[in-house]
């Protein structure tokens, strides 16, 4: 299941100006994010209007990958790949997860609940973590 958070009709029910930029709907963003993930939702956030500048889109997807927004809707063909290559674990956290995920599972079975792995305290949240971080990846 997922919900789509749409900005401009969210601003225009609640009269809230458009400047196109974080500021106004930061707030709502978040508790939208928040509560999705609290249900169990996938959430998806509204489409970046200025398709004609990718570093601005970037910047976007960096701070919506933050606040733990899972998806963006794209409203021209070049925002795609920028998008999917943003929501897509990379190879260095594929690999990181990899390693922490079989040091663990080792560690569990040794009765230990909390490793040091590459200078990290990780404990049983992280490793659902990189766990969920392989799912998304198609490894597990």
């Amino acid at each position: 299941m997922a919900g789509a958070f749409g900005a401009d009709d969210f601003l225009t029910d609640f009269g809230i100006e458009r400047r196109y930029n974080l500021e106004e709907l930061d707030f709502y963003r978040k508790h939208f994010a928040l509560h999705c993930a609290a249900h169990n939702v996938v959430s998806i956030d509204t489409p970046y209007v200025h398709f004609k500048d990718p570093e601005g889109l970037k910047e976007e997807l960096e701070y919506l990958k933050g606040i733990g927004m899972k998806a963006k809707f794209a409203i021209h063909p070049l925002q795609i790949d920028i998008i999917n290559e943003t929501f897509r674990p990379s190879a260095e956290e594929i690999k990181y997860a990899s390693g922490l995920v079989q040091a663990f599972e080792k560690a569990m079975e040794e009765g230990k609940a909390a490793i040091d792995y590459e200078n990290k305290m990780c404990d049983v949240p992280v490793y659902k973590r990189m766990v969920n971080l392989l799912k998304r990846a198609g490894l597990r």
